[in-house]
């Protein structure tokens, strides 16, 4: 295959060089520094327990479910591809890795290929760097989580709708198709990037307007592609909750938000509680979506507080990815002027990228949401980057500065800014309440005889998953007698309760306070950071020794 060959023009300079060539050696810098991040540990937080179970009950042919029960939280794109690797790295964790790493090194290209269907090479270029050296992208590639891959087909499924609006032929439709599949391959991963859909049918109905035939069927072929794509998932979740849902949260939604006659099944057992609404503190509220006109209408003053506190929220965790605030003036430069440098339609599609991002403002504030429009940030970042540059040679040409002195400084001081904070992580791989989670596994699937799946009830979804069994969560009670139906209705041999730091803020159950015998439950053992490990006594085992 042909490389483009690309002309850099800088100061009397000419140079060169392989385009496709630059940016896979920018992709092999992030592959280096994530795993630089990594150091031969895994970053395992409390939702990859979750993917990586449904993952492994999937390649075990229990389908995506988790306790025996369909899943209707978790989105199931990530799982799926995690599944598909275990076919060539049984090792689950390792394979959860993989999966991050490899999606997160091919949206480099993918960013590159974007880009070049509305600016100039160079831009291109800068882009897929811009992203390739950012230590939270390369954090996100550690870890066991859909950020990465929500982000690779996000920006492919923008490249193809650039594309289509610059498409002058029938040739479009082609592009469309590619477009709706993508989109629903990114919603798959993160139920948000639905959007994308809608917003890209907006933009092409204002570039292609005056050719209504070729502009109804693009529009007609993407819909038809994500609704085929995403209709199994669809009908699973009506299958589940006797309701149709676009995702887990508008599940959740509609359980907690529902008159007592039109909530799902009594067999749908939601995983979260219903926490209270405190505009002050959006962190702490439930994220939600269910059905949205009776939502607005019933709580329109609240909306707009969490609307406003948590927009503000994201200011801090936005700043820091985009390098510790610096990228911001790299966004102002890029912003201001893009719509010079490319045509006004081409430039403005790019905000169909971050369209999905508006649902976070109901959502909790954190970096971590934030990763998948990373490569748009990095679209943006790129442009206002060159520009700087060109301000600089401009207003200080006495300097005499090398054609890519300013940028490379600029560059490294861009790397150089994040990572004081990320260096944090290295060697550094799990937090201490995970990893000690591992021996609680470890001691499970010693003292589970005949090779049974260990079901667990627990407040968070590691100590099952590390036993090789299921999590079940721990009941919204203070009762006693209602935590030990829970473990009697999914037939859960073991009780995990953390008294030092917990998830849920503490036990509540007064009887569970100290570590004392039951008559339904007998404490095992005692593990550091105050975790006790009990066991249901209608489920008699051997004891491991110590």
């Amino acid at each position: 295959m042909a490389h483009k060959e690309v002309i850099l023009h800088e100061d009397n300079e000419l140079h060169r060089t392989s385009a496709w060539r630059i940016v896979l050696a920018v992709a092999g810098f992030y592959c280096f520094l994530s795993t630089l991040l990594t150091v031969g540990q895994y970053h395992l937080s409390g939702d990859s327990f979750d993917y990586l179970t449904l993952a492994r009950n999937i390649f075990q042919g229990k389908g995506f479910s988790r306790t025996g029960q369909l899943e209707v939280l978790r989105q199931p794109g990530y799982p799926y591809l995690v599944a598909a690797f275990l076919l060539f790295f049984r090792d689950l964790e390792l394979a959860g890795h993989v999966v991050s790493l490899i999606c997160g090194a091919i949206t480099i290209p993918a960013v590159f290929w974007t880009a070049k269907q509305f600016l100039p090479i160079r831009y291109a270029l800068y882009s897929a760097v811009l992203l390739a050296v950012n230590p939270f992208f390369a954090h996100a590639g550690s870890e066991s989580l859909s950020e990465t891959s929500n982000a690779l087909f996000s920006i492919i499924a923008l490249g193809f709708l650039l594309a289509l609006c610059k498409e002058t032929t029938y040739k479009a439709v082609v592009f469309s198709v590619f477009f709706g599949l993508f989109s629903a391959a990114a919603y798959l991963c993160r139920s948000e990037s639905l959007l994308l859909l809608p917003a890209g049918i907006i933009l092409l109905v204002s570039c292609k307007w005056k050719e209504r035939l070729k502009c109804s069927l693009c529009v007609i072929a993407a819909v038809i592609v994500l609704t085929i794509a995403c209709f199994p998932y669809w009908h699973m979740l009506k299958t589940a909750t006797g309701h149709f849902s676009l995702g887990g949260n508008s599940v959740n939604l509609i359980w907690f938000q529902s008159t007592l006659d039109k909530r799902p099944p009594k067999s749908f057992d939601p995983r979260w509680a219903p926490r209270p609404f405190d505009p002050l503190w959006p962190t702490v509220t439930h994220p939600a979506d269910f059905n949205p006109g009776r939502y607005i209408r019933l709580n329109a003053p609240e909306l707009i507080k969490r609307y406003l506190c948590n927009t503000i929220t994201y200011l801090k965790p936005l700043a820091e990815i985009l390098f510790f605030g610096f990228g911001f003036i790299l966004l102002f430069f890029g912003i201001r002027r893009g719509p010079g440098i490319t045509k006004h339609n081409a430039f403005h599609a790019i905000w169909v990228g971050f369209f999905p991002a508006i649902t976070l403002a109901f959502r909790e504030g954190t970096d971590r949401l934030l990763i998948p429009y990373l490569p748009v940030f990095s679209l943006l970042m790129a442009i206002g980057l060159l520009e700087i540059n060109e301000w600089f040679l401009d207003k200080f040409q006495f300097l005499r500065p090398k054609p890519h002195t300013v940028k490379i400084i600029l560059i490294v001081f861009l790397i150089l800014l994040p990572m004081i904070k990320m260096v944090r992580h290295i060697g550094r791989g799990e937090g201490w309440r995970h990893f000690r989670y591992r021996a609680v596994g470890d001691y499970i699937r010693n003292d589970l005889a005949g090779g049974q799946m260990p079901k667990v009830v627990a407040d968070d979804s590691a100590p099952g998953f590390f036993a090789g069994g299921d999590t079940i969560v721990i009941p919204p009670t203070v009762e006693y007698k209602k935590l030990i139906e829970q473990m009697d209705k999914y037939g859960a041999q073991y009780l995990v309760i953390t008294r030092e730091n917990s998830p849920i803020g503490g036990i509540k159950i007064s009887e569970l306070k100290k570590p004392l015998n039951h008559d339904e439950v007998k404490l095992l053992k005692t593990f550091p950071g105050k975790i006790d490990l009990y066991r249901r006594t209608k489920y008699q085992t051997s004891v491991p020794e110590e």
